[in-house]
């Protein structure tokens, strides 16, 4: 049997294209090129990538610092020196002291009775306190029996000199002490929106007394003083440090001014009254 030439060509056609399908062929094989090395961190941190949504927003700049400024003080007041003592002068007579009112306990008794000083008024009494010169009734005026601040209601004055504090040095809270001081101040100016107020300071006592007495003694007299200079400042009145002119050198009253460590001898109520009349404004 003959197979036509045409058959033949096709049959070796379709041989050769199986055996390119299939590698069957002997072929050398082709280089394959090595993995590429992993990307370092720098690569990565120089990747292109648009990365404008995630990354860390640039840090604001530091504010401007400010440099704080100190307010001017204000001047003080004309009328009344701000809680500043009154500084020594030339010596007043009596006379200043005739529109004056001295508002005390029995310590301002004993200024009253022996300091020589003429036609004083004093609105006193033994045992006064911050609170019994609104509640007690303990000045006689015109056959009436007055609490003090109404007793001052009924006279005329430009000066008022309050000695108070000796009698509440055993109270718990010095706060209420001063509180109730203060409502004596405000008294006076609503009944004399005009007068000069003056608030002397607490005389010591004798070193003895003071040791031996639990809250009649210096320290608690010296904290009281600084709750007097407090309000002094609060309310715009004069305050007088009038213990300098009688305490000694250790800011005791000396053995001598006192025969029970407390109240004054004449002598030292007339020098308590020569620091008034030096420190007048």
């Amino acid at each position: 049997m003959s197979i036509s030439f045409s058959k033949l060509l096709a049959f070796s056609l379709s041989v050769t294209l199986l055996l390119s399908l299939f590698g069957c062929g002997k072929q050398t094989p082709s280089a394959v090129a090595p993995p590429s090395e992993p990307p370092s961190v720098a690569d990565e941190t120089t990747d292109t990538t648009d990365t404008t949504d995630t990354a860390t927003p640039p840090t604001p700049p530091s504010p401007t610092p400010v440099t704080a400024t100190t307010p001017e003080s204000s001047p003080l007041p004309d009328v009344h020196p701000v809680n500043l003592s009154i500084p020594e002068s030339a010596a007043v007579s009596d006379d200043y002291f005739a529109d004056a009112i001295f508002i005390g306990n029995s310590r301002t008794e004993g200024f009253v009775l022996y300091s020589g000083l003429s036609n004083v008024r004093a609105l006193d009494a033994i045992g006064l306190t911050v609170k019994t010169a609104f509640s007690k009734p303990l000045i006689t005026m015109d056959g009436q029996k007055l609490t003090v601040m109404d007793a001052l209601a009924k006279q005329s004055f430009s000066k008022v000199y309050i000695m108070l504090g000796m009698n509440e040095l055993g109270w718990v809270y010095g706060s209420v002490f001063q509180e109730d001081y203060g409502k004596i101040i405000d008294r006076i100016r609503e009944i004399n929106p005009n007068a000069t107020i003056f608030i002397q300071s607490i005389l010591p006592v004798s070193k003895e007394k003071s040791a031996s007495h639990p809250t009649d003694n210096n320290p608690r007299i010296a904290e009281y003083n600084n709750l007097l200079r407090d309000l002094a400042n609060e309310k715009n009145v004069y305050f007088l440090n009038v213990a300098e002119a009688i305490a000694d050198e250790n800011g005791d009253l000396p053995a001598d001014a006192s025969t029970d460590g407390m109240h004054l001898i004449p002598d030292y109520c007339k020098k308590w009254l020569a620091y008034l009349k030096t420190h007048t404004i």
